[in-house]
């Protein structure tokens, strides 16, 4: 046989061990991903859970952060190279934004709470009582500037808006202030008695559309028992024109 053959031969054996190799580590490595999404997707299940539970409770679950801690150790050991860090640092990064959603809420509930001790959104910057929800407040209207400016990136959502302006937040003196409930109370009156009821467009409701589904997502925490920023004398003047407590939700 040529020796050039022979060479050819070799050559081809140790490319093909070297292939061998390269497959089996990939396996190995498609193994440890599968294990990875198995334990993400167990710790998605208990956060939605939690969630779940925390819907019915105004306080603060701290079950939720050993939850978020979790998706730590669900996803296997340590690497033992570059690309294997990099996986990982990716569940991290998952971790990281449900908990930074969860440290959000958290943070909502808090304003709730204080627009029913106060009557209204307007928490000082250095409050003193909690000094975290006066910074807070100042941070979503910054965020809010970037929201409405163009090629500007803000965490809020369309979703986290509406919640906000759900409860009369105020954007800052260079925005409207949010009507009162009376005005609101009067303008749906005047509306239902043209329409008959207001009418709710699902991919772009009216502020009107709005306050209607608020008020709804009001009175059901006040059933349930839950905090809510509702009163007994608006759940009357709304009973008393025969508001509708079913319909569309926002949320």
């Amino acid at each position: 046989m040529p020796v050039d053959s022979k060479k050819r031969k070799a050559t081809i054996a140790v490319d093909s061990d070297s292939i061998t190799k390269r497959l089996d580590a990939h396996a190995k490595r498609f193994d440890t991903m599968e294990e990875r999404m198995k334990g993400m997707e167990e710790m998605l299940a208990a956060l939605a859970q939690k969630l779940d539970e925390r819907g019915k409770s105004t306080s603060f679950d701290p079950s939720l952060e050993g939850i978020i801690q979790a998706s730590d150790n669900s996803a296997g050991g340590g690497g033992e190279n570059d690309q294997e860090e990099e996986e990982e640092s990716s569940d991290d990064d998952e971790a990281s934004v449900v908990d930074e959603c969860q440290k959000w809420t958290d943070m909502f509930l808090q304003l709730r709470q204080y627009r029913k001790d106060y009557g209204d959104c307007k928490v000082p910057q250095k409050h003193k009582e909690n000094p975290k929800l006066g910074k807070w407040v100042g941070w979503q209207r910054m965020e809010y500037n970037n929201y409405y400016k163009k090629g500007m990136k803000s965490c809020l959502s369309p979703g986290r808006i509406m919640r906000l302006d759900s409860i009369g937040f105020c954007w800052g003196q260079k925005y409207p202030a949010p009507p009162s409930w009376d005005d609101m109370f009067e303008q749906m009156v005047e509306v239902q008695g043209i329409m008959g009821s207001v009418p709710h467009n699902k991919t772009n409701p009216s502020e009107l559309a709005k306050w209607v589904a608020h008020q709804r997502y009001e009175y059901k925490r006040f059933k349930n028992g839950l905090e809510s920023i509702i009163t007994m004398e608006q759940i009357k003047k709304l009973k008393g024109i025969g508001f509708k407590w079913k319909g569309p939700k926002l949320w």
